[in-house]
């Protein structure tokens, strides 16, 4: 049965999350994000999805923590670095009956992006070319939101919460909020235990950071002694 979406949300925008009495189960929230050109710092950007149930309890799934349990109800793909590969760099995949069951007494799950370490590198979402994110109906690969993120209205922002999924105890509601700001990732993932994948892509992340950083000092390097070639034969 083909649940197919002919829409695109904008920012306020809402949908409920059944199309005559064909609910949509599962859905995706994509980041993709190129390459930074040469001389230029790496783009680290992350995904976020905060789960809100029981009595002011939270979850984040994030880099350092993929999933929730045992179960696929909700899980992040994998943590890139860089912006390398075509198409999708990270995916969120949620399964609504599966987390409505995962969760008791669920909420919403809201959904954001940051750059991580942006204040850090003075970066900022204008700065990243091509970086975008949607979210999409996984059985057929239908987008009923997208935002391209250097067109944000924040010039200086390096976070965005894209948008939420409340659930009322028996339909699940999609709403755009489209909302622009300044959130690290200590904040987005305040009340979330780092699970022990998560250690590993932690450390991983920071190796590559530090490999990073030297690479860049190298390079700056390379320039500062051919300035003074040039210049010493000119």
């Amino acid at each position: 049965m083909e649940n197919k979406l002919n829409m695109t949300l904008k920012k306020g925008n809402t949908l409920k999350l059944t199309l005559k009495k064909k609910s949509l189960e599962k859905i995706k929230m994509g980041l993709g994000w190129d390459v930074a050109e040469n001389g230029h710092s790496t783009y680290d950007l992350d995904s976020f999805a905060r789960v809100e149930y029981g009595e002011d309890k939270s979850e984040t799934i994030y880099f350092g923590n993929l999933h929730h349990g045992i179960k696929t109800a909700i899980f992040l793909s994998g943590d890139n670095l860089t912006g390398e590969g075509e198409g999708d760099d990270e995916s969120i995949f949620i399964d609504l009956p599966m987390l409505s069951e995962e969760y008791e007494n669920i909420k919403k799950v809201r959904f954001f992006i940051n750059i991580y370490n942006a204040v850090g590198k003075g970066q900022n979402f204008s700065q990243v070319r091509n970086a975008f994110v949607r979210v999409v109906n996984l059985e057929d690969e239908s987008e009923f939101l997208r935002y391209d993120l250097e067109k944000a209205e924040d010039k200086t922002a390096y976070s965005v919460e894209v948008g939420e999924i409340s659930y009322d105890g028996s339909e699940w509601t999609f709403t755009a909020v489209g909302k622009y700001g300044h959130d690290n990732t200590e904040r987005l993932t305040e009340n979330t235990k780092t699970s022990p994948q998560g250690k590993f892509v932690k450390e991983r992340k920071k190796q590559r950071i530090e490999e990073n950083q030297e690479e860049e000092t190298e390079q700056e390097n390379k320039k500062t002694f051919l300035k003074k070639v040039f210049d010493f034969f000119r």
